[in-house]
């Protein structure tokens, strides 16, 4: 553990606090809204809504071009992001006779800054994490849990509004990691060029066989994260009645998830402890783990329900913890997806995220459905069964603790090629252009390719060629790829 939080940005695991721990006050710390129609009430309606328009907000970020994306996501926006979410959580709480408009309104006034927020983290943890993001991810929950926790305990009533001004100090830490959009510079060719670090990293990195495997990858995931998001959303329709606590037993959730959070931080630190040895399979069994230990979690509680309805702590609650904490493993593996793509991970965390709140939506949606027939079995644990096994489908048979180590292994192999170019630029002595250079040549590119890839003239890219060649003290091409294959292979003998 000490190895990854060694490791780990403190700001940035501080910002995910933030945000965290609002995200929790706005989806568990309110009120069960319904919407009367007739005899009818249709349970968890504001949250319902709320996802709809974070998932519209998702699919404008997957669509928009690179650009409008850094526009939308500029640090100046994200500050204005935050105040929407302030005020929106501040002033529109509606009354429990509130019609579908005044619902949709307020939707849409929380949920679209809320979800280019989230991208906007998401393209943060992509960028500054020496370890993927997977440290500052469960660092983060972990503070915003215990934060909401604390306030919980506060005898005041009105003691977890503080939390509605979360969104501040999430855009404070992120106006201060995302670099301001800088403009283009200029090719020789009077042309813009594309701006330096923009680069696919499938490109520059992964084989085909590589690439076709993180695409049927990403296929099961975003499979697999609706599948969940539409247990979690199934169950959550049943949690409590309209007007009351949305969740009633959510300081048991929170002291489950701040334990979870510190077991998954134990679990990383032991793959971080050695993080040049990436690609290694220890590590990946090791972030393979908190896969497993959130459907532990989760699987307990639902099993647990019918046992524990006597008692302080209901099994929602645990399964509550446990799918909180499942969201946490699939940040980091959207991470770890943008990662092996060489994507924005701010479109991969839209991409994920539209899949989970979707699916979450349509779980909200069937459960209220499902209330207005009535079940043979006792309600309660007819559908904790209905979401378990869906659970167990999804873990199963769509994205399973295989394909979790295969994908960290090709993200492993990408960090530790990563690693060996930047020891050997840092040891030679390379100018930024001539590291730009460096990963395409040790992957054997033409000069024809590495011009094409950089925007610059075959001349230009040649004479960086001669100049890498000269620092690293090697004669030729074949030497530079030996020269980078020793350094890999150090790295991975830690």
């Amino acid at each position: 553990m000490r190895g990854a939080l060694g490791k780990m940005d403190v700001r940035m695991a501080a910002g995910v606090a933030c945000q965290q721990g609002f995200m929790f006050s706005l989806f568990y710390l309110g009120r069960n809204q319904a919407l009367e129609a007739g005899s009818f009430s249709f349970e968890r309606i504001d949250l319902l809504f709320t996802f709809l328009f974070m998932a519209a907000a998702f699919c404008a970020v997957r669509a928009a071009s690179a650009r409008a994306r850094d526009a939308l996501l500029a640090p100046t926006l994200v500050g204005w992001y935050a105040v929407l979410l302030v005020v929106g959580s501040l002033l529109l709480t509606l009354p429990l006779n509130a019609g579908l408009a005044e619902v949709a309104a307020e939707g849409a006034l929380i949920g679209l800054p809320a979800g280019l927020l989230l991208c906007a983290w998401g393209r943060a943890l992509g960028r500054g994490s020496a370890l993927g993001g997977v440290p500052e991810v469960f660092a983060g929950t972990l503070a915003g849990a215990a934060c909401c926790l604390a306030v919980q305990a506060v005898p005041a009533l009105e003691a977890t509004e503080v939390l509605k001004a979360l969104p501040i100090g999430s855009a404070w830490a992120l106006r201060s990691i995302l670099p301001a959009a800088a403009s283009a510079p200029e090719r020789e060719d009077g042309a813009k060029e594309r701006p330096a670090g923009t680069l696919s990293l499938s490109a520059l990195i992964a084989t085909p066989e590589e690439r076709r495997a993180t695409a049927r990858l990403s296929v099961k995931i975003v499979a697999g994260t609706a599948l969940f998001g539409l247990a979690g959303g199934f169950m959550e329709t049943f949690s409590s009645d309209p007007g009351m606590a949305s969740m009633p037993q959510f300081s048991a959730t929170l002291l489950i998830l701040v334990l979870f959070c510190a077991a998954a931080l134990q679990l990383a630190g032991a793959a971080g402890a050695g993080e040049a040895d990436a690609a290694d399979a220890g590590a990946a069994d090791d972030r393979a783990g908190v896969y497993r230990l959130a459907l532990l979690v989760t699987m307990a509680g639902f099993l647990f329900i019918p046992v524990l309805s006597g008692f302080g702590v209901t099994g929602g609650s645990i399964v509550l913890a446990g799918y909180l904490g499942l969201v946490c493993v699939l940040m980091t593996l959207f991470l770890a997806m943008a990662r092996a793509q060489g994507r924005d991970a701010a479109a991969s965390f839209a991409r994920g995220f539209t899949a989970l709140y979707l699916g979450e939506a349509a779980g909200i949606a069937l459960g209220n459905v499902v209330e207005l027939f009535p079940l043979a079995a006792p309600q309660p644990y007819a559908v904790s069964a209905c979401a378990g096994l869906a659970w167990l489908f999804a873990y199963l048979f769509l994205f399973t603790e295989r394909d979790f180590r295969q994908l960290s292994s090709i993200v492993g192999g990408i960090d530790v090629f990563d690693a060996a170019c930047g020891r050997i630029a840092q040891e030679a002595g390379l100018s930024k252009r001539e590291a730009e250079v460096l990963p395409l040549a040790l992957r054997g590119r033409t000069s024809e390719r590495i011009a094409a890839e950089l925007f610059v003239a075959k001349s230009t890219a040649d004479t960086h060629l001669r100049r890498i060649y000269a620092k690293t003290g090697v004669h030729g091409r074949q030497e530079l790829i030996d020269l980078g294959e020793r350094v890999q292979a150090e790295l991975r003998r830690g």
